[in-house]
């Protein structure tokens, strides 16, 4: 038996075909069918509503004590790669036991847990105004730098590293809810859960820069301290030098810029001048001498009153 929906498709085909010549329909009831166009509107929006509170109750037993994180990721993964084939219980049961170890790896549970609040994240932003979802992604922020100073990360197996730096689109859980698409897209989300610098300056600085909220300069301060840490935990490598003499630098730079959109040009103009002196191989120096004389123009002149 066809679906309704095919039969109501078939029969509008149907009439199309055999009534090309024939007389039109009286009008519909304009008031009915409003009414009930808005009944289903009330409905949709409420299963859209009960939808998003299931995903989010889903996502978030991830977060539970114990061995939650592990067990959910089991889950998912269950679901998107055993589904279907043949033997599928026992194939899933052998990859359980198989990577027992991952499972209970707590560099494994810390990354799926972040990975699972940095979905929660993303599914309920577009439902939120640019302020809470700012808010809440720099709260998210916070902690993610808390955890990369204390080594939550330290050593994690390459499934724990594809979850936070990888787009959580296309991770194992948003395929197993089928959720990509609801997801955030474009230049204000950062698509992976891990990308600190990223998360920073799409989820949280576009929206504090339109309000100038003071909270800006913050976003820095958490910046520039993890890179400070990760310097230092990697003293004496390649990459301890580029963030040193790259990173660092660039990120002291962008303070300096927000200073100056928060009404303290004087002091960013300090801050520049000590980059241009000090770093005169940096790639972007010519960037900060063009910004440096830019803060140094004085004001325009007021026109007189008439």
């Amino acid at each position: 038996m066809k679906p309704p929906a095919l039969l109501v498709v078939a029969s509008l085909l149907a009439s199309t075909v055999h009534g090309q010549n024939v007389q039109d329909a009286n009008p519909l009831d304009a008031a009915q069918v409003l009414r009930e166009i808005e009944s289903f509107e009330r409905k949709q929006t409420d299963m859209a509503k009960a939808r998003q509170q299931q995903l989010l109750e889903q996502l978030r037993a991830g977060l539970g004590p114990g061995t939650a994180a592990g067990r959910l990721y089991e889950e998912a993964v269950r679901a998107t790669q055993f589904a279907g084939k043949d033997n599928e219980a026992h194939q899933a049961a052998e990859w359980g036991r198989k990577n027992d170890d991952l499972l209970r790896n707590p560099a494994m549970e810390a990354a799926i847990q972040f990975h699972l609040r940095y979905l929660m994240l993303g599914l309920q932003r577009p439902s939120q105004s640019g302020a809470d979802a700012a808010k809440d992604s720099f709260e998210y922020a916070v902690e993610l730098a808390k955890a990369n100073a204390d080594d939550s990360f330290k050593n994690a197996p390459r499934e724990a590293n594809e979850l936070l730096n990888k787009p959580v689109q296309e991770g194992v859980f948003a395929r197993w809810l089928m959720i990509e698409d609801r997801l955030p897209k474009g230049k204000d989300w950062e698509p992976n859960a891990g990308n600190l610098q990223g998360i920073l300056e799409k989820n949280v600085r576009g929206a504090w820069r339109e309000s100038k909220n003071p909270q800006l300069l913050r976003t820095w301060d958490v910046q520039i301290e993890s890179l400070n840490i990760a310097a230092k935990e990697s003293a004496g490598t390649a990459g301890a030098e580029r963030i040193t003499t790259l990173a660092l630098p660039s990120s002291v730079f962008g303070r300096a810029n927000d200073k100056a959109l928060l009404g303290q040009p004087n002091r960013a103009a300090g801050e520049i001048l000590q980059l241009v002196r000090a770093l005169p191989a940096h790639p972007e120096w010519s960037r900060w001498v063009a910004r440096l004389k830019e803060l140094l123009a004085p004001a325009p002149a007021t026109p007189a009153a008439p």
